[in-house]
């Protein structure tokens, strides 16, 4: 399956996808409440830690694309960021249409 399919899948959901740029930025976001998930393709665990520690402590949830917590003294797998909601129902889309196929750099 490919990317498309998951987002017509969320968009069927109900969700409006935004698109925007940086990391931080989108973390913040989410942890204000103003979206209220993202995922972030990369392998770079710099772009995602400190997002981690700001969201988590907001009451969201930050996982790798699989739904499973992660380290970040290497690259990582990506990243789900949510306010935590539906954060189990994002993972469950990913596994579905294969998180491998979201992983960017």
């Amino acid at each position: 399956m490919e990317r498309h399919e998951l987002y017509e899948s969320v968009v069927a959901a109900g969700a409006k996808l935004v698109p925007i740029n940086g990391e931080a930025y989108r973390g913040s976001l989410t942890a204000n409440g103003t979206v209220d998930a993202h995922l972030f393709p990369g392998r770079s665990a710099h772009d995602v830690a400190a997002v981690k520690l700001i969201v988590e402590e907001a009451g969201g949830r930050v996982t790798d694309l699989r739904g499973e917590e992660q380290k970040y003294n290497n690259k990582i797998y990506g990243a789900i960021v949510s306010n935590g909601l539906f954060h189990d129902q994002l993972v469950g889309l990913l596994n579905k249409f294969g998180p491998d196929n979201f992983i960017g750099y």
